[in-house]
């Protein structure tokens, strides 16, 4: 039954029609579906691939990050020893130091008592003078004895 004013022949053309509308709207739909379905396999693919990018991103910074951890507790050991060695070092110093001015003090006790005993013999040099005069004639000829016979000089090569 043909809708009013129309005939059998025009109304079958209108719903082929209207079929035909419906089939390509459903294709497009089907197409777009099918696009975009090939868009989010698309992204999801490039989301897994970098989700594996940065977990070996990730890997790699977690090695480089234990190794730098190892070398930073070796530096440590390092500096720990070297420092242990150098208050060691240190130590010894301050007892060689310790030792060399007991030295010092117990040289400069002798120094001062020797000086003390020297100075009381110069004295007794200097005031136990006996005057002389001296022959230019018996003295060596690399010596020259002043005029008055008091005084002596070197004045020639051994």
């Amino acid at each position: 039954m043909a809708p009013l004013g129309q005939s059998e022949d025009s109304f079958e053309e209108g719903l082929y029609v209207v079929v035909a509308a419906v089939v390509i709207l459903v294709a497009v739909i089907l197409c777009s579906a099918c696009r975009s379905d090939r868009d989010t396999k698309r992204l999801i693919r490039d989301d897994f691939e970098l989700q594996q990018d940065q977990n070996s991103e990730n890997k790699r910074l977690g090695k480089e990050k234990e190794d730098l951890q190892k070398q930073n507790e070796s530096e440590k050991e390092r500096l720990v020893k070297e420092k242990e060695d150098l208050q060691k070092q240190n130590e010894t110093l301050k007892q060689e130091k310790e030792k060399v001015e007991a030295d010092l003090k117990d040289l400069q006790r002798n120094t001062n008592t020797c000086g003390y005993a020297l100075g009381r013999a110069w004295e007794k040099m200097t005031k136990a003078r006996v005057n002389m005069t001296l022959d230019p004639d018996t003295a060596s000829p690399s010596l020259t004895v002043s005029e008055d016979g008091s005084q002596v000089r070197f004045t020639g090569e051994r």
